[in-house]
This record gives C-alpha cells, structure tokens and sequence, in this order.
C-alpha cells in the first residue's frame, strides 16, 4: 500500500505510467494504447516522487530501456526521485537501479524491495537448486542490489510504503 494516509487523499497527487510505443516515449491517457516494454508508474505526492519499479535500464532488449528518455520528456532527474518501490526482481523491473556498468541512476532514492522477493533471490540454496536458465534471475538480482544490499529497506507485503 502506498500513502494511504497522505495529504494526497484530498488532491493533489499525480500519477503517469511511462512506456514507449515503437520509439516514441508515451505517458498519461496515451499509455492506454501503449503496448512494448515494461512501463513504470510515478507517483506525485507534494514534493516527494515515487517510482514503482526501475524498468530494464536498456539492459535487456533494445526495444526497451526508455525511462530515463520518458523521465527527460517530463522535465524529472534521475535525483528527483525520492523513492523506488520494487514490485518484484525480474530484469525488467530492477535493472533500470543501475547503468550497465553498474553506477547507481537514481543517486537520491531510497529503494523499497517486498521481504519475499528478496529472501527468495538473496537465497544461496535457492539460487544452487535453480534450473541454469534461472540461476542467471539470481545472479542479475544479486548484481544490481549486492554493492547497495544495507540501503535497500525490505517491506512485508500489504503495510504502507511510502507517506
């Protein structure tokens, strides 16, 4: 749950879904029409600025990797960016944390992960019992968080994220 008790309940709270359609960022009653790559959600709130999940960072398909292009369009810098909240821990949701060489895109943000995804994927056993096609999940998870593990704040699902 996020801001369930905000000041944002009365107005003043933005949301945009950002994706692209062919090379064209869109975003707002456009993303309707939207089909491609993975979009992300901003959420406004006063002064903070949420981001539901980080997108593939152009990390995992050429097609994808838009955000930051999406973010340019609407005037937002990577460093306006409060918060991060992580859906789950599939490429083309956290890659986008990180540069393909592995600085941070989001230097301000505090990043929230679910508790379960990141026992899950932070697990050795469950990482050395995985099938190979899947190991490479654990080791990108554990390339983009293991540099950053003590700052990233793990949630249980259903409590409240963000103010």
């Amino acid at each position: 749950m996020i801001m369930s008790n905000s000041p944002c309940q009365d107005g003043g709270l933005t949301l945009r879904f950002w994706g692209v359609r062919g090379s064209t960022p869109v975003c707002g009653s456009d993303y309707a029409e939207f089909g491609g790559s993975t979009p992300c959600l901003e959420v406004t709130c006063g002064d903070r600025m949420v981001l539901i999940d980080a997108g593939t960072g152009g990390q995992v398909a050429d097609t994808a990797g838009v955000l930051m292009a999406n973010l340019a369009v609407a005037g937002i810098e990577p460093r306006a960016i409060d918060t991060i909240v992580i859906s789950h821990f599939h490429p083309d949701h956290i890659d986008g944390l990180k540069t393909k060489d592995g600085d941070k895109v989001f230097p301000n943000a505090e990043i929230l992960v679910p508790e379960p995804e990141w026992t899950f994927w932070m697990d050795d056993a469950q990482m050395n019992s995985a099938p190979d096609r899947i190991k490479v999940y654990f080791r990108n998870a554990r390339r983009i968080f293991g540099d950053i593990g003590k700052e990233v704040r793990r949630f249980k699902p259903g409590v409240e994220v963000a103010p």
